[in-house]
């Protein structure tokens, strides 16, 4: 299995010789979980707007926004926000959805992964030296994605 995961980030790390593409534009009101979703409830520790990636802080027990070149902590992704929240506000984090209606445009067979963007996510081929890789969806569609937080990741930035 380390054997996989380590082919498959040189895969990735690869596919960032390209041109990066922007990160994933999401609509926070376009966000829709299937009736498969998997989720979490709490507490946000900062703001967070419907769609972007999020991780459990254990200190706080907060939700925050996930960052892949911040540190091996923030590149965490514990799910993704379905609704808004300020900071000390109620949230709702889907887990695991495959059949996630995304908020944004995907693209079928594209891998996503975290951003270096606070929260976003970013086509494969957008990561870069600096960056934890974490996947965290497989485009279905042009507006479906298969999401899994926790999903494959590298625990030392590329």
């Amino acid at each position: 299995m380390k054997l996989f995961i380590a082919l498959f980030i040189a895969v990735l790390a690869s596919a960032a010789c390209l041109a990066p593409a922007a990160d994933v534009t999401i609509t926070s009101t376009n966000v829709v979980p299937s009736a498969n979703a998997q989720y979490r409830y709490g507490v946000a520790g900062a703001a967070i707007t419907a769609g972007q990636l999020v991780y459990l802080d254990t200190t706080t027990n907060t939700w925050k926004l996930s960052d892949a070149n911040l540190s091996a902590t923030a590149s965490d992704v514990d799910g993704i926000a379905i609704n808004s929240a300020a900071s000390g506000a109620p949230v709702t984090v889907v887990t695991q959805d495959d059949d996630l209606t995304l908020g944004g445009t995907a693209a079928e067979g594209t891998i996503y992964i975290l951003s270096a963007t606070a929260g976003g996510i970013a086509p494969a081929a957008d990561l870069t030296t600096g960056w934890y890789a974490v996947v965290v969806a497989l485009g279905k569609s042009a507006t479906k994605v298969r999401f899994r937080a926790e999903g494959l990741r590298n625990d030392s930035p590329q």
